[in-house]
């Protein structure tokens, strides 16, 4: 009973944990692995990978490629 209990409260603390943002403003919102502003969202999918939808304006005609 006893490791049932503990289980299913360290579900919910961990369900929890995920759905509460960091930090909130009308701006934007800090998540976990993530972070929202309006339609944009940048999540980071490991300490070095960081994945965005964000287009920048200046750059909306120009390749995202990096030639080096």
């Amino acid at each position: 009973m006893n490791k049932i209990y503990f289980a299913f409260v360290g579900l919910v603390c961990y369900t929890i944990g995920i759905a509460q943002p960091v930090y909130q403003s009308p701006a934007f919102s800090i998540q976990k692995d993530k972070v929202v502003q309006g339609m944009y969202e940048a999540t980071a999918l490991s300490p070095t990978h960081i994945v965005s939808n964000y287009q920048s304006p200046a750059n909306l005609f120009q390749s995202a490629t990096i030639d080096g």
